[in-house]
């Protein structure tokens, strides 16, 4: 029986591969690991500690996969590899030295693949194997390998044994498999702060390549390598140079860090002032000239004026020599909370759950006939009907969540009223989709199982 799989090459057209004898074929869908290039200490663990959940379920499929007998099909379904949350220096993904921007990306990937070092080793482990396909879904965190060739080719040289598995590496914008009935896609494109609305002056369609290099990102992109990259370290180079100790600063800059957690990052003004407030009594600000709070909130007030408001205000031609005070004013003043809080409800209610994609779902499986959608991106993991034999599912993510809402429901559709004095929660949860078909039946329905887990459990029972 023929077994189908397809690439992104010449606009997604379909590859058929040589046929293959086997009894099963299995796909699993994960998304969100967002690798990154953040350090770790290297002389307590052999591996990043909070990667090595999802490289336990890499080595697991190495060890249990049957070559002979079975098709297994990895989808990495979107922000695999956190290329924009490694972004750093002075040259900016945007900018019109296209030649300088491809060098900085090919150092961030090489950073990310050195980091991440046992998680690519189980890759290539797989792909050893001939009766297995790895498809990289991209993300909105990873879209700069849909613009520069070298940096598709600089990840499939590092994953794959020998220059025939290369070919079972694909990069794709979406998947589709037509005999497990199965859709996948990251889902950003859903989000209004990541895809092209004719409506909004600050977002651009991120798949476009008629558009110029700058135009190619988002409002999203702007967020997380202008203002979320920069915090933490504007905030301790400040403390610093006011004389605030080396102790605490350590202390400050580990509960900073935790920025890159939220969902979603229209979360982040509430956040900031939210995380200042802990800090008001610090024995610390009396000798000083800016209490800690104050430093928090007037770096953030600066950059966000900076690298959104600004330019938004120039965009949208409002006068900046108002509204800039007012933004400063309106971060510091304690009686936004409430205001804040409502606001953010709103926008993430319509933008970031998991209500647009599940509608994206129906429509899907209604016009389409997949049986199984699923997205990723929300870092909610969810699994809904869509009729009798048609299901949505979210993968959710494998980094923690930070969210304000009080009970955060399991498919993220519907959100409580909100209490402005909440903390905020974080909790982790990763998921496993799991399809699977006998090829030894063709008329036999594929099955399936989602499987959430916390980082601290473990994935399979013995």
């Amino acid at each position: 029986m023929d077994n189908i799989f397809y690439s992104d090459e010449e606009n997604m057209r379909k590859r058929t591969l040589k046929t293959l004898k086997t009894r099963m074929l299995r796909a699993f869908v994960v998304s969100d690991v967002h690798m990154n290039d953040r350090p770790y200490n290297h002389d307590e663990h052999a591996e990043n500690q909070r990667r090595k959940h999802f490289r336990e379920f890499l080595t697991h499929l190495v060890k249990t996969h049957d070559d002979k007998n079975e098709q297994l099909i990895l989808v990495l379904n979107g922000d695999i590899l956190d290329i924009m949350g490694s972004w750093f220096g002075t040259t900016r993904p945007w900018d019109e030295d296209t030649h300088q921007v491809e060098a900085v990306l090919l150092e961030v990937i090489q950073r990310i693949l050195s980091n991440n070092q046992a998680i690519f080793q189980q890759f290539s482990h797989l792909l050893a194997f001939n009766n297995v396909q790895i498809i990289y879904v991209i993300g909105n965190h990873d879209s700069m390998l849909n613009f520069y060739p070298a940096s598709k080719s600089l990840i499939q040289a590092t994953v794959s044994p020998d220059e025939k598995s290369q070919n079972q590496f694909l990069f794709m914008n979406s998947f589709e498999s037509m005999e497990l009935g199965l859709y996948a896609e990251h889902g950003h494109r859903l989000d209004s702060f990541n895809h092209n609305d004719p409506k909004s002056p600050f977002v651009n369609n991120p798949f476009d390549p008629a558009l110029s290099a700058k135009n190619r990102f988002t409002f999203g992109d702007y967020v997380e390598v202008l203002v979320i990259n920069r915090f933490v370290e504007e905030i301790t180079k400040k403390l610093s140079l006011l004389g605030y100790s080396a102790e605490t600063i350590t202390v400050i800059r580990q509960e900073l860090q935790d920025i890159q957690y939220l969902r979603p990052l229209t979360l982040i003004p509430l956040w900031v002032k939210n995380t200042a407030k802990q800090f008001r009594k610090h024995p610390e600000n009396e000798e000083k000239e800016e209490s800690i709070e104050s430093v928090i909130l007037s770096v953030m007030a600066e950059i966000l004026d900076t690298n959104t408001t600004r330019p938004l205000l120039e965009k949208l031609n409002l006068p900046r020599k108002f509204m800039t005070p007012l933004l400063h004013w309106f971060v510091h003043l304690p009686g936004t909370l409430p205001l804040v809080t409502f606001i953010i409800s709103t926008i993430y209610s319509r933008s970031h759950s998991n209500r647009s994609q599940f509608r994206l779902a129906q429509r899907l499986h209604r016009n389409k006939g997949y049986k199984f959608i699923t997205f990723g991106h929300t870092h909610g993991p969810a699994a809904l009907s869509l009729s009798h034999d048609g299901y949505y599912f979210n993968t959710g993510s494998w980094l923690p969540i930070i969210y304000l809402f009080k009970n955060l429901d399991f498919d993220q559709t519907t959100l409580e009223t909100l209490n402005p004095f909440v903390r905020f929660n974080k909790i982790e949860h990763s998921g496993i989709l799991k399809i699977e078909k006998n090829l030894t039946e063709p008329d036999s329905e594929p099955v399936f199982s989602l499987q959430t887990t916390r980082s601290n459990l473990p994935l399979f029972e013995d």
